[in-house]
Formats: C-alpha cells, sequence, structure tokens
C-alpha cells in the first residue's frame, strides 16, 4: 500500500508540473530569402512565411550581417509608396503570414558587406504571446537577385518617426 500511496503521489507531482508549464508556440518559418546588394548598398529586405500553432506577433529581428534590423510595410502614402516600421505583426494561429516585397517584410539596413547571391544569412526572429512569453527563432536564408521590378520603385521612401528613427 506505501508503494501505490508513493507511486500515486509522484504522478500527481509529474501531473501538477505538465499543467502548469506553459504552452511554447511552434513558429515555422518557411522559404526565406534575402535580397542581394550592390558594392555600397547599405540596406536590403528579407522575406519569408511564418505560420504559428499559437496567436503571437513578430516584434523584432536582429542579423550579424546588419547594425540594425525592423519589421517594415510599404503603405501607400498620398501617391507614394512608403516603407514605414511597424511594432509588431500578428500571426495568428494557423494563418500562414507572407512577408514579401509587396508589403511586410523585415528591413536589413546598415550591412556591414554586400551581400550576394547564394549566400547564408541567419537572422534570429523574436516573438512575443499572449501571455508576454518570448521565443526567439533562428532562421537561414538564402540571398537572391532581386528581379527587375521588385524593390525598385521609382517613388520609394521611408517614414520616420521624428526622432531621426524609420
Amino acid at each position: 500500500m506505501r508503494m501505490q500511496t508513493i507511486a500515486l503521489n509522484m504522478l500527481l507531482a509529474v501531473l501538477t508540473v505538465a499543467v502548469t508549464m506553459p504552452a511554447i508556440a511552434t513558429v515555422l518559418v518557411s522559404g526565406a530569402w534575402v535580397g542581394a546588394t550592390v558594392e555600397g548598398q547599405t540596406s536590403t529586405g528579407a522575406y519569408m512565411v511564418i505560420n504559428s500553432d499559437h496567436d503571437v506577433a513578430l516584434i523584432g529581428a536582429e542579423a550579424q550581417i546588419a547594425g540594425h534590423a525592423a519589421i517594415h510595410e510599404r503603405r501607400m502614402h498620398g501617391n507614394m509608396m512608403m516603407m514605414m516600421p511597424v511594432e509588431r505583426l500578428a500571426v495568428p494561429a494557423g494563418h500562414a503570414v507572407d512577408l514579401d516585397e509587396h508589403n511586410y517584410h523585415v528591413m536589413l539596413d546598415d550591412l556591414k558587406h554586400q551581400v550576394k547571391p547564394g549566400e547564408m544569412v541567419t537572422i534570429r526572429l523574436k516573438f512575443i504571446d499572449a501571455k508576454g512569453g518570448h521565443e526567439d527563432v533562428l532562421v537561414s536564408a538564402v540571398v537572391r537577385e532581386l528581379t527587375a521590378h521588385e524593390g525598385h520603385d521609382e517613388q520609394m521612401g521611408h517614414m520616420h518617426d521624428g526622432m531621426g528613427n524609420e
């Protein structure tokens, strides 16, 4: 009888720990790529598809090749296409969020060197869930050439926050 009580107490302890552990979202990133640059170019974009099994938000990014990385959105501002920083990008559970050259993307600024087709760039994406839990996801993105129409709008600008930040 004593062995059964010990076994039951151990089982209850394990179940209590399992129930109180926070659920960690599974964030999957696919199709990641970075636009190649030319000599002297100081910024480029990173593009990918993000999926999660829990509601999360992308709240930041880092890359060793860049002095600064941020989530950006392309949006019409009057008659000009502008890129504006976004503090958080919702990734609803079960819904793919595309970061592409037409809408949201990760902007890599202050590049430390030219990035050439075929190279691999590691990007750390930072997520937060509804309960405040943080998760970082490392992404390996291949560098590839931009086609003639991607990323070269004649009327492209950046919006600033008034404090010198984009």
